[in-house]
């Protein structure tokens, strides 16, 4: 069909470079799998990558929406991790795209980024909010493709942006998971696999707050 073929030529075209624009394609001529198809089309070589500069990234690609949604959005130091530049920023860019989706109405979304190596020599990155939050029994679903909380009508969406943090995740050799709870906020945990260390930016051990 006309979706399939153009969906399957976004993939081709854009592949892991750009997921965010065959997310677009996906929600114009209706969702299929081959959203996450298009991420086993191509892909950058895993390399070390400086998460503070992925969030520095990510920050300004979603300048107006945390302008918009006056949001306040703060982290500590970020390690480097070995991985793929793109796919990394395209996970950031979703974690902090729900957050900023699911907020409270009645309260600013404040937004924090933290690190923390685990005794194993894993990094383990937590993306904490005070939005709405979730029951967690529907925690086995929210990073399955076309799983949606919530109806179309109240927030929009394609049902993917967890699904794809999970394989981005899963192609690094790590894990995701969260934890939340109705009316106070959620937290996303990512782990990557040990292999790197902790860089400046902000300094170690300091404090950043972006808005």
């Amino acid at each position: 069909s006309v979706s399939w073929f153009t969906i399957a030529l976004a993939g081709f075209v854009y592949g892991a470079q750009h997921p965010v624009w065959i997310d677009v394609v996906i929600g114009a001529v209706g969702g299929v799998s081959l959203l996450v198809v298009g991420y086993e089309l191509r892909g950058e070589p895993l390399r070390p990558v400086d998460l503070s500069r992925i969030l520095a990234e990510v920050r300004d690609l979603l300048a107006v929406p945390i302008e918009e949604a006056e949001a306040e959005i703060s982290a500590g130091a970020l390690p480097t991790v070995v991985g793929d530049p793109s796919q990394l920023t395209h996970l950031f860019q979703n974690l902090i795209s729900n957050a900023l989706k699911y907020r409270d109405p009645d309260r600013p979304p404040e937004i924090r980024i933290e690190a923390e190596r685990l005794s194993d020599g894993a990094w383990e990155i937590s993306v904490r909010d005070n939005g709405i939050g979730f029951e967690e029994r529907y925690l086995d679903r929210i990073f399955k493709p076309f799983q949606r909380l919530h109806g179309r009508s109240e927030y929009e969406g394609t049902g993917m942006g967890l699904a794809i943090c999970a394989k981005i995740v899963r192609r690094h050799g790590g894990e995701i998971t969260a934890e939340s709870t109705p009316g106070e906020g959620s937290v996303f945990r990512v782990r990557f696999p040990a292999g790197g260390e902790r860089v400046g930016g902000p300094e170690q051990g300091s404090e950043e707050a972006l808005r």
